[in-house]
């Protein structure tokens, strides 16, 4: 993410197959071989990212990635 530069969400669904926008703008990343998750929120105005939440898929299932 340092040396990326992105301006809209296709930006990141381009450079990360493994991501998906939930809406809020959030995204989740699936991490090794979907055992985790990653939930970030992101500013594309502020060039800035958020981790919300990083866990097990387990742990994921047991959240609300919108509003954690």
């Amino acid at each position: 993410m340092k040396k990326g530069r992105y301006y809209h969400s296709n930006d990141i669904l381009n450079d990360f197959a493994n991501s998906r926008s939930i809406g809020s703008s959030r995204y989740v990343f699936k991490l090794k071989g979907n055992k985790y998750r990653l939930v970030v929120k992101i500013n594309f105005d502020l060039q800035t990212v958020w981790i919300r939440f990083v866990g097990t898929h387990d742990k994921y299932d047991q959240i609300n990635a919108l509003t954690i």
